[in-house]
């Protein structure tokens, strides 16, 4: 069996976490280019911005209902 160091398996967890909220970030880019076409780059710099996998999960939800890109964007607070 080897031996993995905390800080070994800190650096994996991280892994992880970052493949999967990089794995939701792409479905909403799926979700939202299936219904509504080309993404803007301004949408993109958005997602990439949330790094809590679970406000990412509600994102997804929120991408498959709107109505519209414009009501989307209205889902981010106004960048500063």
């Amino acid at each position: 069996m080897q031996y993995v160091t905390s800080m070994e398996r800190l650096a994996s967890e991280e892994g992880k976490q970052e493949g999967l909220q990089e794995g939701v970030r792409e479905s909403i880019l799926d979700a939202l280019t299936v219904r509504f076409g080309e993404v803007s780059d301004e949408i993109v710099t958005q997602l990439d911005q949330v790094e809590n996998i679970g406000m990412l999960r509600s994102i997804l939800r929120q991408a498959m209902t709107v109505d519209s890109l414009d009501a989307f964007v209205q889902l981010f607070p106004e960048a500063s």
